[in-house]
Protein backbone atom coordinates (compact mmCIF):
# COMPACT_ATOMS: atom_id res chain seq x y z
CA UNK A 1 0.00 0.00 0.00
CA UNK A 2 1.28 3.45 -0.86
CA UNK A 3 2.34 5.54 2.18
CA UNK A 4 -0.27 8.25 1.54
CA UNK A 5 -3.05 5.65 1.28
CA UNK A 6 -1.81 3.89 4.42
CA UNK A 7 -1.89 7.17 6.36
CA UNK A 8 -5.40 7.98 5.14
CA UNK A 9 -6.64 4.52 6.08
CA UNK A 10 -4.98 4.79 9.50
CA UNK A 11 -6.75 8.10 10.07
CA UNK A 12 -10.10 6.55 9.07
CA UNK A 13 -9.55 3.71 11.54
CA UNK A 14 -8.62 6.17 14.31
CA UNK A 15 -11.59 8.41 13.55
CA UNK A 16 -13.99 5.45 13.71
CA UNK A 17 -12.63 4.32 17.08
CA UNK A 18 -12.67 7.82 18.57
CA UNK A 19 -16.22 8.42 17.30
CA UNK A 20 -17.36 5.20 18.97
CA UNK A 21 -16.26 6.68 22.31
CA UNK A 22 -18.86 9.40 21.88
CA UNK A 23 -16.61 12.42 22.27
CA UNK A 24 -15.00 14.70 19.75
CA UNK A 25 -11.22 15.18 19.96
CA UNK A 26 -11.92 18.66 21.43
CA UNK A 27 -13.76 17.02 24.31
CA UNK A 28 -11.00 14.54 25.19
CA UNK A 29 -8.80 15.46 28.13
CA UNK A 30 -5.07 14.76 28.23
CA UNK A 31 -5.51 11.39 29.96
CA UNK A 32 -8.04 10.21 27.38
CA UNK A 33 -5.75 11.35 24.56
CA UNK A 34 -2.87 9.36 26.04
CA UNK A 35 -5.04 6.26 26.38
CA UNK A 36 -6.28 6.66 22.82
CA UNK A 37 -2.71 7.26 21.65
CA UNK A 38 -1.56 3.95 23.14
CA UNK A 39 -4.62 2.06 21.90
CA UNK A 40 -4.33 3.47 18.38
CA UNK A 41 -0.60 2.74 18.35
CA UNK A 42 -1.51 -0.93 18.75
CA UNK A 43 -4.37 -0.73 16.27
CA UNK A 44 -2.33 0.93 13.52
CA UNK A 45 0.54 -1.51 14.05
CA UNK A 46 -1.90 -4.41 13.66
CA UNK A 47 -3.18 -2.78 10.46
CA UNK A 48 0.42 -2.50 9.21
CA UNK A 49 1.12 -6.14 10.05
CA UNK A 50 -1.91 -7.15 8.02
CA UNK A 51 -0.91 -4.95 5.08
CA UNK A 52 2.63 -6.34 4.99
CA UNK A 53 1.61 -9.94 5.70
CA UNK A 54 3.81 -9.75 8.80
CA UNK A 55 6.93 -8.87 6.81
CA UNK A 56 7.83 -5.52 8.32
CA UNK A 57 10.91 -3.67 7.13
CA UNK A 58 12.40 -0.22 7.64
CA UNK A 59 10.02 1.28 5.06
CA UNK A 60 7.05 -0.14 6.95
CA UNK A 61 8.40 1.34 10.17
CA UNK A 62 8.67 4.78 8.57
CA UNK A 63 5.18 4.43 7.13
CA UNK A 64 3.78 3.58 10.57
CA UNK A 65 5.61 6.51 12.13
CA UNK A 66 4.20 8.96 9.56
CA UNK A 67 0.69 7.55 9.99
CA UNK A 68 0.88 7.68 13.79
CA UNK A 69 2.09 11.28 13.78
CA UNK A 70 -0.83 12.17 11.50
CA UNK A 71 -3.27 10.32 13.79
CA UNK A 72 -1.89 12.01 16.91
CA UNK A 73 -1.95 15.50 15.42
CA UNK A 74 -5.08 15.35 13.27
CA UNK A 75 -7.36 12.86 14.98
CA UNK A 76 -6.38 13.41 18.62
CA UNK A 77 -5.37 17.06 18.16
CA UNK A 78 -2.16 16.62 20.11
CA UNK A 79 0.23 19.51 19.45
CA UNK A 80 2.70 18.54 16.74
CA UNK A 81 5.70 19.27 18.96
CA UNK A 82 4.48 16.55 21.37
CA UNK A 83 3.62 13.89 18.78
CA UNK A 84 7.16 12.63 18.16
CA UNK A 85 7.84 12.31 21.89
CA UNK A 86 4.61 10.38 22.40
CA UNK A 87 5.45 8.06 19.52
CA UNK A 88 8.95 7.36 20.88
CA UNK A 89 7.53 6.81 24.37
CA UNK A 90 4.97 4.31 23.07
CA UNK A 91 7.72 2.39 21.29
CA UNK A 92 9.42 2.00 24.67
CA UNK A 93 6.10 0.94 26.18
CA UNK A 94 6.05 -2.09 23.89
CA UNK A 95 8.45 -3.55 26.45
CA UNK A 96 6.11 -4.77 29.17
CA UNK A 97 8.45 -3.99 32.05
CA UNK A 98 8.88 -0.36 30.92
CA UNK A 99 5.22 0.60 31.51
CA UNK A 100 2.93 -2.40 32.09
CA UNK A 101 -0.34 -0.46 31.87
CA UNK A 102 0.41 1.29 28.58
CA UNK A 103 1.81 -1.97 27.24
CA UNK A 104 -1.51 -3.60 28.06
CA UNK A 105 -3.45 -0.77 26.37
CA UNK A 106 -1.25 -1.11 23.25
CA UNK A 107 -2.04 -4.84 23.14
CA UNK A 108 -5.74 -4.12 23.57
CA UNK A 109 -5.35 -1.81 20.57
CA UNK A 110 -3.91 -4.68 18.56
CA UNK A 111 -6.94 -6.77 19.52
CA UNK A 112 -9.15 -3.77 18.82
CA UNK A 113 -8.10 -3.73 15.19
CA UNK A 114 -9.92 -7.01 14.77
CA UNK A 115 -13.09 -5.53 16.31
CA UNK A 116 -13.53 -2.64 13.87
CA UNK A 117 -16.89 -4.09 12.88
CA UNK A 118 -18.05 -3.85 16.53
CA UNK A 119 -17.27 -0.23 17.50
CA UNK A 120 -19.62 -0.33 20.50
CA UNK A 121 -16.99 -2.42 22.32
CA UNK A 122 -14.59 0.55 22.32
CA UNK A 123 -16.81 2.83 24.42
CA UNK A 124 -17.10 0.28 27.22
CA UNK A 125 -13.38 -0.42 27.12
CA UNK A 126 -12.36 3.24 27.22
CA UNK A 127 -14.89 4.10 29.93
CA UNK A 128 -13.50 1.30 32.11
CA UNK A 129 -9.84 2.16 31.53
CA UNK A 130 -10.30 5.89 32.10
CA UNK A 131 -12.28 5.26 35.29
CA UNK A 132 -9.72 2.77 36.59
CA UNK A 133 -6.79 5.12 35.95
CA UNK A 134 -8.59 8.09 37.51
CA UNK A 135 -9.53 6.02 40.58
CA UNK A 136 -5.94 4.78 40.98
CA UNK A 137 -4.65 8.35 40.70
CA UNK A 138 -7.03 9.49 43.45
CA UNK A 139 -6.05 6.57 45.70
CA UNK A 140 -2.35 7.35 45.25
CA UNK A 141 -2.81 10.96 46.42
Amino acid sequence: MEPETFTKEAQKIASKIIAAYGKTPDELDDLEKQIFGAFLFGTINAFAQEQTAGKMDWQSEIQIRIAMLAVFSRELQIPLDQCTGLYEYLIECTQEDFHPLLNQIIHHGIDGYYCLDRPYTYKTYFDNVVEEIRNNAVEEQ
